[in-house]
């Protein structure tokens, strides 16, 4: 850092022995008087007054200066001997490089010093250089990075008392303060009694910070734990994110305090946040969150810990309970890439009781799935794909979300555990081909496609019932299913073309047979053909001003006939164990609409229909639509229309908009069964506006509902921002958020106000939050 803004006193060098104005290779020094002498030992010394030296690199001023030359080298400069052009480059070296034989031995700034380079800003009060030794000395110093080092783009700036930097390269800090402020004065600042920086691998700077402190207007508020940074793009030493304030049911008074470090371990980015807080009701919760990446391998861990005295306020409290006053939470996510072929994924959950999700942790816990400890191995390539999945609870209590609690008085939650489950899948390939005529290609033939597939693997079935506070544990394995199982299948498709329509049909095996070693003991098997006939067909329509539409109307015959009927310890666990035989006609009709030029759908329209000769044995399946369980049936089964409108791959004033509706008629009924439609409107950075509206309307579910919401996000100017959020319910027991908040950014700091209120557990929440500006948003220019 030192030496890069120090080169200067090679440019001294040109106007040594002459006054006035000076110019070489585009490099300008002005001066008030210059003076020479020379000393006892034969070194010679120069005076300067009022520097102000320009070149395209480098801007340096200073009131006084003196540079101490060796005596016989400076001889052979001036009789032309040695070049300035061949020693230039080398006179002060670089970090922990001292200069071999230098010309110059000391070089002194004193008075109002500044250096600029591209890279940095140097000010200080004094400085001295020994380039021989490659030590340099600052003292009062004040160096500013420009920007796109620190966190979103912002400049940041060191300061001083003394800067000292070693022969090794290495600096050394007393008294300093780092800063995303531009202020002469900053109005914050991490300060610290001493700062150590040492070279990696790399040359870049490692930055040792010790005994930290977050100051305002120079007086120590808050003390930091001191992390290691390394300032470059991405990283952060400045360690504080936030510092929260908030009053509710929940906690009481709370203090948070958010912070992160982020480093390099190489070329690989680490970040660690921690977030301390302290609660009136709740004592010291403390939250660890953890992320690493490479090449091969990524990861995350979240974890949370609190020694809670308190009661829980949630509602669920008064249904079951926790046995113990630790609660904690973990949540990690590993994947490995072994190979360009191979990738292991190994997902960790455990909690301590089922309340900690709902109590801490509510918006991930209603929105989020059954999150069980997997274990995921993947190999996939051009022609083939193997997958081992291991689905497990280690806990037995684990992560519940809130449709596995259940109605009241309804049926036990259930968990399907893989013990595990080893699959295998040959993608399709020809292996003969059929003489078919005009329904061929240019030969008259058509292929005949062959894929298959196998798994087997142990299921574990279990109901997990939520029992009284006081009983011995929250779930009680209840009416296990446990059995070992094993299933292929094969497909053979011959695809065929005619005009433009495509018919394709085929046939598909499937078999499948089970032990049971649980109580009912024996074993089963069964099996089943289908025979399907699919037709589509595409068109496609180009407009003069470019547009294109595209439509593709298909339509799947399928007749499915189960040759072995189930035992009755055959009990069903999944889609595979559920079939029946039975018929069915999959309509389906696609449109596209792409834009000039775009390889993105301006508009995306999917009309699902199903129709089924005998109702009473309808086929299942999982994407496309069918009856829900406790429906009437009828011939025409339930019809889904699928809607995305993205204008803005089209840019101009719709860009930013997006539009998804996903609409369910029953034809029974005649009726709108389900709805869910949003839409999200972004044209600029500075606000955001989205809205939705859902309803489920199926007359065989008691729990039907209807609500609707919105949130706006507006950046209203430089000053104020605005955030909103709330839902409706217009039927039903569907819960009620509301989030209001304003924030005042400040100079530095961002300061939220907001208010929030949970109608589900009948808590409103008021919070205020401090946070830095370089972490909230992005870098708007300032004039440093």
């Amino acid at each position: 850092m030192i030496p890069a803004c120090l080169h200067v006193a090679a440019l001294l060098l040109f106007p040594i022995a002459q006054a006035g104005t000076q110019q070489q290779e585009a490099t300008i020094l002005n001066y008030g008087s210059v003076a020479s002498e020379p000393l006892a030992n034969g070194e010679v010394l120069y005076h300067l007054r009022q520097i102000d030296l320009r070149s395209p690199t480098l801007t340096l001023r200073a009131d006084r200066g003196r540079v101490r030359f060796h005596g016989e080298r400076y001889s052979e400069t001036a009789q032309g001997t040695r070049l300035i052009g061949d020693i230039g480059a080398d006179l002060l070296g670089s970090p922990g490089q001292p200069v071999k034989e230098p010309l110059i031995l000391e070089i002194q700034l004193e008075g109002n010093v500044y250096m600029e380079t591209p890279e940095r800003i140097v000010e200080c009060d004094w400085m001295v250089q020994l380039p021989g030794e490659g030590r340099a000395t600052l003292h009062r110093a004040k160096i500013t990075i420009p920007g796109d080092i620190g966190p979103n783009g912002w400049p940041w700036r060191l300061r001083a008392d003394v800067l000292e930097e070693a022969a090794d390269g290495s600096l050394f800090a007393r008294n300093a303060a780092v800063t995303a402020c531009h202020l002469t004065d900053p109005a914050y600042a991490l300060t610290m009694r001493e700062l150590r920086a040492t070279l990696d691998e790399n040359g870049a700077y490692i930055w040792s910070p010790a005994s930290t402190w977050l100051s305002v207007r120079d007086q120590r508020v808050l003390p930091m734990p001191s992390f290691d940074f390394q300032a470059g793009s991405g990283d952060s030493g400045f360690g504080v994110r936030s510092l929260r304030m908030s009053s509710g049911r929940q906690l009481g008074t709370a203090l948070e305090l958010g912070m992160s470090y982020k480093t390099h371990y190489g070329d690989d980015p680490f970040e660690l946040s921690l977030l301390p807080s302290y609660s009136t009701r709740r004592g010291t919760p403390l939250r660890t969150r953890a992320e690493y990446s490479s090449d091969r391998l990524s990861t995350s861990w979240d974890l949370f810990y609190l020694a809670d005295g308190a009661t829980d306020v949630h509602a669920l409290s008064r249904f079951v309970g926790r046995g113990s006053d630790q609660r904690w939470r973990l949540r990690s996510d590993t994947r490995y890439e072994l190979s360009d072929f191979w990738r292991l994924d190994v997902d960790l959950n455990l909690t301590s009781d089922p309340l900690v999700d709902p109590e801490f942790f509510r918006r991930e816990w209603t929105d989020a799935r059954d999150s069980l400890n997997e274990l995921y191995l993947r190999r996939v390539d051009a022609q083939s794909l193997f997958t081992v999945t291991a689905d497990y609870r280690l806990d037995d209590v684990g992560f519940t979300p809130i449709e596995g609690y259940g109605a009241r008085g309804g049926a036990a939650p259930q968990q399907l555990d893989l013990l595990p489950r080893l699959r295998y899948e040959k993608f399709s390939t020809t292996i003969a081909s059929l003489p078919v005529g005009a329904l061929g290609g240019h030969d008259g033939r058509a292929p005949v496609n062959l894929s298959w597939g196998a798994d087997a693997g142990r299921f574990r079935l279990r109901e997990l019932e939520l029992t009284p506070a006081l009983a011995s544990l929250p779930f009680t394995p209840s009416g296990d299913e446990s059995r070992d199982r094993a299933q292929a299948w094969i497909e053979v498709v011959a695809p065929m073309n005619w005009r433009g329509l495509t018919l394709s049909p085929g046939v598909r095996v499937e078999g499948g047979a089970v032990s049971d070693p649980g109580a009912l003991g024996g074993s089963d098997a069964q099996a089943s053909t289908e025979v399907f006939l699919e037709a589509s067909s595409v068109f496609e329509r180009r407009s003069e001003d470019g547009w294109l539409h595209r439509l593709r109307p298909a339509v799947r015959l399928r007749n499915l006939e189960v040759l072995d009927r189930p035992g009755a310890e055959w009990f069903p666990f999944e889609a595979f164990d559920q079939r029946r035989s039975g018929q069915a006609a999959e309509f389906s009709l696609r449109q596209f609409w792409y834009g000039e030029a775009s390889s993105q759908p301006w508009l995306d329209v999917n009309l699902l229909v199903p129709y089924y000769p005998s109702p009473s044995e309808a086929l299942a399946d999982g994407v496309f639509p069918g009856f829900r369980s406790g429906q009437r049936t009828s011939s025409w089964g339930p019809a889904e229309m699928r809607v995305v409108w993205t204008p803005g791959v089209e840019r101009g004033l719709l860009r930013g908009v997006r539009a998804t509706t996903n609409l369910r008629q029953n034809f029974r009924e005649g009726e709108l069964e389900e709805i869910f439609s949003s839409l999200s409107v972004s044209p600029n950075p500075n606000w955001r506006v989205a809205t939705w509206l859902r309803s489920l309307s199926d007359t065989a579910i008691t729990d039907a509902f209807a609500s609707s919401g919105f949130r706006v996000s507006w950046r209203i100017n430089e000053t104020w921002s605005f955030e909103a959020g709330q839902t409706f319910t217009q039927r039903g027991d569907s819960a009620t958020n509301s989030r209001y908040g304003f924030t005042y950014h400040g100079h530095g700091f961002a300061f939220e106000l907001s208010a929030s209120r949970n109608e589900a557990t009948g808590e409103s929440r008021y919070s205020f939050n401090l946070l830095p500006c370089f972490l909230t948003e992005p870098y708007y220019g300032a004039n440093l």
